[in-house]
């Protein structure tokens, strides 16, 4: 009987680089509802030990994945969150049938719902209108959140800092 022979390193290797080229470079939403629940549990840590500035930083995070979640659903991206030109291609039968529907803005380019912009995400979400009409105080509260704010030297006062966390957290249950 002939051994089967194995594949080199070298052979091993090769396979690899093909395969990470042609595998769609995704987020699934598991990935990112995981990542939220890290960045909220991450955020109340900081907000116990007074790093206010910190806490509403993560929390904000927690608020970007939780929308990118609610996308994936929204649109029926099976695959996951795109963060490629391809896989944001591969979804164009769902981006066409969202963009037939859609009230708002088409989705056109993936850096419409490739960002950290809030505003922008709530749109593509499917969720702007219930939680701008039953929960405006706390997106008015969270809305203007952005990863930029990391580089200004700001001062959250405890109270701040709370409410930032509790309207996260009504928004993020909503969306959920």
């Amino acid at each position: 009987m002939a051994k089967k022979k194995m594949p080199s390193k070298y052979q091993i290797e090769i396979i690899i680089i093909i395969l990470v080229q042609i595998l769609p470079k995704v987020i699934t939403a598991t990935t990112l509802a995981y990542l939220s629940s890290q960045k909220q549990k991450g955020s109340i840590t900081l907000l116990k030990n007074n790093r206010n500035a910190a806490s509403i930083y993560l929390m904000g995070y927690a608020l970007e994945f939780s929308f990118k979640r609610k996308i994936v659903n929204t649109l029926a991206f099976n695959r996951g969150f795109p963060e490629t030109k391809s896989d944001f291609t591969f979804y164009n039968p769902q981006i066409a049938a969202f963009n037939a529907i859609s009230t708002g803005i088409a989705i056109t380019q993936l850096r419409q719902i490739k960002n950290h912009n809030l505003s922008d995400l709530i749109i593509f979400s499917g969720a702007e209108t219930r939680i701008k009409s039953s929960f405006l105080i706390e997106w008015l509260t969270v809305q203007s959140w952005n990863p930029e704010n990391r580089y200004k030297i700001k001062r959250y006062t405890s109270d701040q800092t709370n409410e930032f966390i509790r309207s996260a957290k009504v928004i993020i249950r909503e969306i959920s």
